[in-house]
């Protein structure tokens, strides 16, 4: 499975309000998209007050971890045992 398997399920059982199915269906991405929210609007908010469309290099680091950590979750979730 890559990664990103699982992210539909997991929106739509948010949208029904049923938050541990999902996590269930993702458990990382689930974790991570109030990370990802709250770059997203920092982002929006830096251009909208300040017209500044430049990403800080503090936000590359966090995206560059952000890709490296599904990776090692692309792999954790496809060895034979390791989950449940």
């Amino acid at each position: 499975q890559c990664p990103g398997c699982g992210i539909s399920g997991m929106f739509l059982n948010m949208l029904q309000g049923d938050f541990e199915g999902a996590f269930r269906c993702n458990p990382v991405t689930f974790c991570l998209m109030p990370v990802l929210l709250a770059l997203v609007g920092y982002l929006m908010y830096r251009y909208v007050s300040f017209g500044d469309q430049k990403v800080p290099k503090w936000m590359n680091t966090a995206l560059i971890a952000v890709a490296v950590l599904y990776l090692v979750w692309g792999v954790i979730r496809n060895m034979p045992g390791l989950l449940i």
